[in-house]
């Protein structure tokens, strides 16, 4: 249904709007970085691993401690190639992210009145990923590129709305649950992961002390 489709949208644009207010308040910010958490945590616990469980069974709980804990394990063995290993972890879960919008799409192609609550439960999990989103990268990264991978998952949720992919068929009810599982393992890591973490505190401090200086793109120096 093409209005939930638009709700949906919408929602993700939500991220960058969120971020921006809380950018001209630093002591918002603490609070938006709560919400990140709590929402990410949510859409987590109640949408995407019991869903994935569902498809995979108990065998998911090994590819969601694969995605945590390998990028973490190599982070601390090869520590010359820490922040490397944590961008390649993070890239894949965005990549797992768009997947998965791309499947969201195909499913709004077909609700109807009587699956409306779906559409509306779709819609609603679109905001915490325009939030984490945001979150992760735009203190990395700066707005342009975040921008960017925030249209690139809507996108692939036009996508897969017309071209209707049925991801679960092509990759099997078991394998499409893996890979959830999988992704929701990478998106903890890149949650909680050291490099990001510290990146995003150093961000805070120069955004308070340095506003000129807090303007410009992350990634420059890191």
């Amino acid at each position: 249904m093409l209005l939930f489709l638009i709700a949906t949208l919408l929602a993700l644009a939500c991220g960058p709007l969120l971020y921006a207010l809380t950018r001209a308040a630093p002591g918002y910010r603490r609070v938006f970085d709560a919400l990140v958490l709590i929402s990410i945590a949510a859409l987590l616990l109640f949408e995407i691993i019991p869903h994935a469980l569902h498809d995979g069974g108990a065998w998911g709980f090994v590819w969601l401690l694969a995605g945590f804990a390998l990028p973490t394990v190599v982070e601390r063995a090869f520590r010359s190639i820490r922040e490397q290993t944590h961008w390649v972890a993070l890239s894949i879960a965005l990549v797992g992210l768009a997947v998965h919008a791309l499947a969201d799409g195909a499913i709004l192609a077909n609700i109807d009145l009587a699956t409306r609550e779906l559409g509306a439960s779709i819609a609603l999990h679109s905001l915490p990923i325009g939030l984490a989103v945001c979150w992760l990268l735009i203190p990395l990264m700066g707005w342009s590129r975040a921008t960017l991978v925030i249209a690139g998952i809507g996108i692939a949720t036009v996508g897969g709305f017309h071209l209707t992919p049925d991801l679960k068929l092509a990759l099997g009810s078991v394998g499409w649950g893996w890979l959830q599982m999988a992704v929701a393992g990478l998106l903890i890591h890149a949650l909680f992961g050291r490099p990001h973490l510290h990146q995003h505190r150093e961000s805070m401090a120069v955004e308070v002390a340095d506003p000129d200086r807090a303007a410009e793109p992350a990634h420059r120096h890191v």
